[in-house]
């Protein structure tokens, strides 16, 4: 794996209550460098494919339902001591609210290098709880 990964993606399900684990493609890693663009290659990948197979297209995507999907990411620099910002993480939305498109704010703080060091590159959370529900 490639240098600064932990070689781990959390996906929550709020929807059916489920949690999975899978690792990192070091080539998708290797050339969409960071957490956003891992990220941006997972949305198109695995969301918006299976969405329009299935005839949803990103705009009757309901920005605050349970398609939306919700990401914090890190990339490889997150959570290495002496190098500058070294917690900075990705919090992105398959669906801005605001503008209806891909939703994405940089943050610094400790989030990302705890993140990391729980063992998780990113973590997607997907579908929509029946009732309030903390991880």
């Amino acid at each position: 794996m490639k240098a600064g990964y932990v070689n781990r993606i959390l996906t929550v399900n709020l929807s059916d209550n489920t949690i999975k684990e899978e690792p990192i493609d070091p080539q998708v890693a290797e050339k969409y460098i960071g957490g956003k663009g891992y990220a941006l290659y997972v949305f198109y990948h695995r969301y918006l494919k299976e969405y329009m197979a299935k005839g949803i297209t990103p705009k009757d995507i309901d920005p605050l339902g349970p398609e939306n999907v919700l990401a914090f990411t890190t990339g490889p620099i997150t959570g290495i001591a002496g190098v500058p910002s070294p917690g900075r993480h990705h919090v992105m939305a398959l669906k801005s609210p605001l503008t209806g498109s891909i939703a994405s704010a940089n943050s610094g703080g400790e989030f990302g290098a705890y993140m990391k060091f729980a063992g998780y590159d990113m973590i997607f959370i997907e579908g929509a709880a029946e009732k309030p529900v903390y991880l």
